[in-house]
């Protein structure tokens, strides 16, 4: 810091650089993560998965409308299972957080969310995208999975808290 004339001091500050390191520290950061089924049946449960790639949960290996793949399949044999949708939701990493949200593909889609498996649980709505912390479980219809962040893939469950 020099001061200007007059006793004044500046600091010069390169934004955009500051940013930069910032965003590079935060991808560094992104965990790996696990879902796993705990009621409904999955084409494979638990799955694991990079933070930092959109994870598409629905029943049904596509979906025509969004042509996406699911990566968690619910499969169709009971009414469980039907109460997914075939384009439920997603959970996505969220660089300004650094934290890993889940977002609903549709508004009629029911999901609710519960902080560490208890509780009364919060309707997930179009308007929200709650950040999920090691042990949440989120109710997608009647089917329920539990999301856990792991610090490495061999890590058993339980993850960081």
């Amino acid at each position: 810091r020099d001061p200007l004339p007059g006793g004044v001091p500046f600091q010069l500050r390169f934004p955009a650089v500051t940013e930069a390191r910032g965003q590079a520290e935060r991808r560094q950061a992104r965990p790996a993560a696990r879902v796993t089924v705990l009621t409904g049946k999955a084409e494979k449960s638990p799955m694991e998965f990079d933070g930092a790639e959109l994870f598409y949960i629905g029943r049904g290996t596509e979906s025509r409308e969004r042509n996406i793949i699911n990566h968690l399949v619910f499969v169709a044999g009971d009414r469980i299972t039907c109460s997914v949708s075939r384009n439920h939701g997603h959970i996505f990493w969220d660089e300004a957080t650094a934290a890993c949200r889940f977002a609903k593909d549709r508004r009629e889609n029911k999901a609710v969310l519960y902080r560490n498996g208890r509780g009364a649980g919060t309707e997930v709505n179009e308007f929200q995208t709650p950040m999920l912390h090691n042990g949440d479980h989120l109710r997608l219809g009647k089917a329920e999975i539990r999301f856990e962040l792991l610090q490495d893939r061999n890590q058993q469950p339980g993850g960081v808290q």
